[in-house]
């Protein structure tokens, strides 16, 4: 190799260490040809190419497309950072419908206040609410009013006045029920607002549950179900003479419930036919707080025993 040669071969190896991003390819002939340098990745150069014996210089390969920021994402063929956008929040078109985006997550964002003293009345149930496929219906105890939203927090309307402590409530396909602790009272009114029907039943603070046409309820020691179609009212169960029944829940064959209080021998989750016959503990638990009955598994809280 020629003076020339090496000081060339010299040059090309200080460009490949010090060319920020840049790599060297050289070219030989097909016997003792060269290797070119490697595309640039992200962010990074490519590496150097082989030198080979007698080659002519390389041409300088491209470097990498720069990156994305942390969280950037293309959605509907923009940029949006899933850490930070409310309409793309942790996903694509994960929308927090007015709430702000943080670090992925929605922040709850509430469209209704509803009054209600809960140091005045530390013994009432406070305000309950359930949802259909468009609004969101709920109940304020200091105002006795059932009222309904778009869930959208739109056209805001009552549907019932003036009750006494309404206290929980559950819907079916045309009707809202409710309970009303101040006059221990059970009654429905259309979705979309009218006179309440008040069914003929005194049941202190009852646990209301609505499956397959019928309500269901639990009260006084009671189980029992109205049927949608007549408002007749059968009773399932009388399990106990005074009132543990803390949560009801129903379906296509049986009602569910649970009592608490009342001992080792009691306490726990019970079932009984939705056309009534024996009652059974399907599982003995102190202290349930909540539950949820679903595919022959029962999920349930309990309180410190």
């Amino acid at each position: 190799m020629t003076k020339a040669a090496r000081a060339c071969v010299l040059a090309a190896l200080l460009c490949a260490s010090s060319c920020g991003g840049r790599s060297i390819r050289t070219e030989g002939d097909s016997a003792n040809g060269a290797t070119g340098g490697s595309a640039g990745t992200s962010l990074t150069g490519g590496s150097a190419g082989t030198i080979a014996e007698g080659g002519a210089s390389g041409s300088v390969g491209t470097g990498g497309s720069a990156g994305r920021e942390p969280g950037i994402w293309i959605c509907n063929g923009f940029e949006e950072n899933l850490l930070t956008s409310p309409l793309h929040c942790g996903s694509c078109d994960m929308d927090c419908r007015g709430g702000a985006c943080n670090a992925a997550l929605c922040s709850p964002a509430p469209f209704i206040v509803a009054p209600f003293d809960f140091e005045a009345r530390p013994g009432t149930h406070g305000v309950a609410l359930a949802l259909d496929e468009t609004h969101v219906y709920f109940v304020e105890a200091d105002t006795g009013r059932i009222r309904r939203v778009t869930k959208s927090g739109l056209d805001l309307r009552d549907l019932a006045t003036g009750l006494a402590e309404p206290c929980d409530i559950v819907l079916s396909d045309a009707f809202v029920y409710f309970s009303t602790c101040g006059d221990d009272g059970i009654a429905r009114v259309p979705k979309e607002g009218g006179a309440p029907y008040v069914f003929p039943v005194v049941a202190p603070g009852a646990r209301l549950a609505f499956a397959d046409g019928a309500l269901f309820f639990a009260a006084d020691g009671t189980v029992q179900r109205a049927d949608e179609a007549d408002a007749r009212v059968t009773l399932l169960a009388r399990p106990y003479a005074v009132w543990p029944l803390w949560k009801l829940q129903a379906d296509a064959s049986l009602v569910y419930w649970s009592a608490r209080g009342l001992g080792p021998e009691v306490d726990g989750i019970w079932s009984v036919g939705r056309n009534g016959g024996g009652s059974g503990r399907m599982a003995a638990l102190r202290n349930v707080l909540d539950f949820v009955f679903t595919d022959f598994t029962v999920y349930a809280t309990t309180g410190k025993t």
